[in-house]
């Protein structure tokens, strides 16, 4: 798993500058400001502590970026959309310029969540990135981020430090069997070859397009392919959406074979009834392939796992010095840093983000830390006689 020690030579410096951001051209700046606050605190000190003289910032020189993109957005994106979508092949030399002076010479970019067209603006301009998504591996012992850069000698060092994917097979295959004697098994019953379609937000940066923001009915005809191939399809509702859109469901209702479902995702992963999990672009596709299921996308994924153009799946190293002096080492001059790495391990960056997805509905701890802070915040909450007479 983890890449052997090996002494970092200074090599010439590439990079002057580092510049550690959001998707400033794609995302609003609240959105952005959320997310950078702790991408900041997650990334500057081992970034700092890696590097020998770079300069490490995070605000942009003067940019506008509707200098950038004028010409280039889709039509009807006011600045309060949360992501705007916008053609990077259609931005002008102009923009270009004002992108390069803004993000700096001889300057790396080291992004969270870059949009596909802000990676080609960045490669039009003449920018070297390094970009830093959620990876949608989400039961594992902990979070990972899938990691990828725009230079070839860069990235052939984050290589090093990819998991393999055996170690999501072989969780998969534990979760299988906790379907059916662990702590929180499958209590219901399903059709034998059957289909499992999941939801997603309403506006979720992964289906934005030229056309806005794609949902199921933008994919009528791959949809009723679903039903006919399977004796029953059941759609799996996004968590954070708190009922189906009222055109969806009409949509829905046209389909004798279609139901609306409950049940934890995973749950519906490790069941053998379920072949096939589709989804407009869902990160549980990607999760599905380790429980042996076939899957069908209707729109692309915002970065690939496989193929030429492939992220790297990256567990807790990055939170440590020794990963980005390998990391950065043909590109910056670097320390030479010991390598390190958390004492316990488990869930070490999921409770402190609070990024929890489905990942309780399958770890009794988490399950039973969840009912328990529930009961201490009810009777935190609830007014006692005593408490109402003091007041």
């Amino acid at each position: 798993m983890k890449p052997p020690v090996e002494p970092l030579q200074a090599k010439k410096e590439v990079f002057s500058s580092i510049l550690i951001c959001c998707d400033f051209l794609t995302t609003r700046k609240s959105e952005q400001a959320s997310n950078l606050r702790w991408v900041r605190d997650l990334l500057e000190r081992p970034i700092k502590a890696a590097c020998c003289e770079t300069a490490v910032r995070f605000e942009l020189n003067e940019f506008d970026e509707h200098t950038v993109l004028a010409g280039a957005s889709g039509p009807n994106q006011g600045n309060k959309a949360r992501h705007r979508w916008f053609d990077p092949e259609r931005i002008k030399p102009s923009g270009l310029a004002h992108l390069a002076r803004a993000v700096g010479e001889k300057t790396l970019v080291i992004g969270y969540e870059l949009s596909h067209s802000t990676r080609r603006a960045l490669d039009r301009a003449g920018l070297h990135w390094i970009d830093i998504w959620l990876h949608p591996v989400r039961f594992s012992d902990d979070i990972l981020f899938a990691i990828r850069a725009s230079s070839p000698l860069v990235h052939s060092r984050l290589e090093r430090f990819n998991v393999q994917e055996e170690t999501f097979f072989a969780q998969a295959d534990l979760l299988k069997i906790q379907n059916y004697r662990g702590f929180n098994k499958l209590n219901r019953s399903l059709d034998d070859d059957s289909a499992l379609f999941v939801g997603q937000t309403a506006r979720d940066k992964s289906v934005l397009s030229d056309n806005g923001f794609l949902n199921l009915l933008d994919f009528e005809e791959e949809f009723k392919s679903l039903t006919h191939n399977h004796s029953s399809v059941y759609f799996s509702r996004h968590p954070n959406e708190p009922r189906l859109a009222p055109e969806i469901a009409r949509f829905l209702k046209k389909f004798a074979n279609v139901s609306e479902i409950g049940v934890p995702t995973y749950h519906l992963l490790a069941a053998p009834q379920i072949t096939t999990v589709a989804s407009i672009s869902s990160s549980v596709l990607e999760e599905a392939r380790f429980f042996g299921k076939k899957t069908i996308q209707f729109h692309p994924s915002s970065f690939e796992l496989h193929g030429e153009h492939r992220y790297c799946s990256i567990f807790q190293d990055l939170c440590f010095a020794h990963f980005w002096a390998d990391v950065l080492s043909e590109v910056v001059n670097v320390h030479s840093v010991p390598e390190a790495s958390f004492l316990v391990r488990q869930n070490k960056l999921r409770h402190p983000l609070s990024f929890y997805w489905g990942y309780r509905d399958i770890d009794r701890y988490e399950q039973l830390g969840r009912v328990t802070q529930e009961q201490v915040y009810a009777s935190s909450t609830e007014t006692t006689l005593n408490s109402a007479e003091i007041v």
